[in-house]
């Protein structure tokens, strides 16, 4: 056995390799996609991964490294294992299927505890389905841990990746699990969701630096990004800029098919729903870009109703709508009905993922009709 062995604990990292968080046991990789794997290792050392039955191996380049395996079907569980000369890490009960980033601000995270509190006698009709735990069977979930950075980083703070079941049910948020349930019922495929949420957030706390940098439509906006970052302090997770540093950048080039976003509500709140029709569309191409260019699906939520005549509201709303047609492969779903005039988090969660899940099978898998509405 090699010397430093981490076999069976895929968390576990050492002074001469070292994994992403998100490469862990019971993860999720994306099917039928080259599958980017990287990390860091000694200056020049080699580095293989095997991976059902084939071997690659790379060189560490001042040292970090980097490979793609081939595109591979669903399936599993497999298991994947990392080595270089005197370092080994293996990562268990892997599983190949559709991998998908959820991503927002409190209403994508808000959790099926906030919404039905410690019951859970709601489970099987919420879900609506005769076979419960055949439903929640293949859909695993890594919540990104919440963190600001100042420069982008190199790897999350924290996360880990669970296997969604009714005793793990309560703590996870309801919009990734039910459209996750919605595609897994119609695809018969693993189901990933990698979480990027935090409550509270607007636009700006999503983009890259580079963004407002360097595209002319966002450097308008320069000073108001240096004013916020100021005020709010290097602290608050709230400053721009700092969720994607922290958050989004560390999980770049992680293989997934597309995005989910639910957000929208704080810069029609702090009365920037003028600059969201600038930041939004902006977002979407930073991510792309980080994401090596791939022009992935990105599908969001209209904001519901909240308050009659929020003139902020309606800007956010219109921003959406224009997005549509200045990004190309974005979709959204409509949700007007679904708002409670005065609660900023309605509590039916449920139609807003499934709606998610029949816009990405009609618009990604080319299936009309899915899920229950």
């Amino acid at each position: 056995m090699m010397q430093n062995e981490q076999i069976g604990d895929a968390t576990a990292q050492n002074e001469k390799l070292v994994l992403p968080k998100i490469f862990a046991d019971h993860m999720v990789l994306q099917r039928h996609k080259p599958i980017p794997v990287w990390g860091k290792a000694g200056d020049s050392e080699e580095v293989s991964v095997e991976f059902m039955g084939r071997r690659k191996t790379v060189k560490a380049v001042s040292g970090r490294w980097r490979m793609e395996l081939d595109p591979a079907p669903a399936g599993g569980p497999h298991g994947m294992t990392i080595s270089c000369e005197d370092s080994e890490i293996a990562i268990r009960d892997i599983m190949i299927g559709e991998v998908w980033i959820a991503g927002g601000q409190s209403n994508m995270g808000y959790s099926f505890r906030e919404i039905y509190g410690e019951e859970t006698a709601w489970m099987v009709d919420a879900f609506n389905d005769d076979d419960f735990e055949g439903a929640l069977s293949g859909i695993r979930l890594f919540k990104v841990e919440e963190y600001a950075a100042d420069e982008p980083a190199d790897d999350v703070r924290d996360g880990q990746w669970r296997e969604v079941s009714r005793e793990r049910m309560l703590p996870l948020a309801a919009v990734p699990v039910f459209f996750a349930c919605a595609l897994k019922r119609r695809l018969n495929v693993p189901v990933g969701i990698v979480q990027v949420s935090r409550s509270g957030t607007k636009a700006s706390c999503w983009i890259p630096r580079s963004a407002a940098c360097s595209a002319p439509a966002i450097s308008m906006y320069r000073e108001e990004f240096v004013e916020e970052e100021e005020r709010l302090g290097r602290d608050d997770l709230r400053r721009p800029f700092g969720l994607y540093n922290g958050m989004v950048s560390p999980i770049q080039p992680y293989a997934m098919c597309g995005v989910i976003w639910y957000q929208g509500e704080s810069d029609a709140l702090e009365q920037k729903g003028r600059r969201y029709g600038t930041l939004f569309p902006a977002l979407l191409q930073a991510w792309r870009s980080g994401w090596g260019g791939e022009a992935f699906p990105f599908l969001y939520v209209e904001l519901p109703d909240y308050v009659d005549g929020l003139d902020e509201w309606e800007l956010v709303r219109t921003a959406q709508n224009r997005t549509l047609e200045l990004v190309s492969n974005t979709g959204m779903i409509a949700t007007r009905d679904l708002g409670e005039a005065d609660n900023l988090h309605p509590r039916n969660k449920r139609p807003v993922g499934e709606r998610l899940a029949a816009l990405a099978m009609k618009q990604v898998y080319g299936v009309e009709a899915a899920g229950k509405e």
